[in-house]
């Protein structure tokens, strides 16, 4: 097998600019939707594309060389008192372990031209073995407890 061969069997990893999130959104949301609904409440899909739209938040796109969208990915840049780190906050997608290695790899790229120091996710409890396998470590657990209206 050529190089170029097996480059083609390989997903591309998109960094989506603002101004096609208009023409991606309708593809791209049915597949954050699901990650969306377990915020209990923070985000709704509006919000999210809100964010997106105006740049607050990055769209990633993961496409099979076919041009198959198999998953998407939001971020932003977290700025705390003593470092900056790209913050993973919705993730969704089809055949996960296809392309998480690539998606991840152009995330930490991303993160050390934006000069942050890391890279952190939020994410339900049942992706945590697929971070940790790829190093990322769970520092701490959010408990939260919603109060009556």
């Amino acid at each position: 097998m050529t190089a170029l061969a097996r480059k083609e069997t390989q997903p591309l990893v998109l960094l989506v600019p603002v101004d096609w999130i208009d023409t991606l959104w309708d593809e791209a949301a049915p597949l954050l939707a699901p990650a969306v609904e377990r915020s209990n409440g923070r985000w709704d899909m509006p919000h999210l594309f809100e964010a997106l739209r105006t740049g607050r938040q990055n769209l990633w796109a993961v496409y099979t060389p076919d041009r198959l969208l198999k998953g998407v990915m939001t971020t932003e840049i977290s700025t705390y008192p003593k470092c900056r780190m790209v913050s993973c906050q919705f993730l969704g997608g089809t055949d996960f372990g296809d392309w998480i290695d690539p998606l991840l790899a152009a995330v930490e790229y991303f993160a050390a031209v934006a000069q942050c120091d890391g890279v952190e996710c939020t994410a339900r409890h049942g992706f945590w073995p697929q971070f940790t396998e790829r190093g990322f470590v769970r520092p701490y657990t959010v408990y939260e407890k919603h109060l009556g209206a």
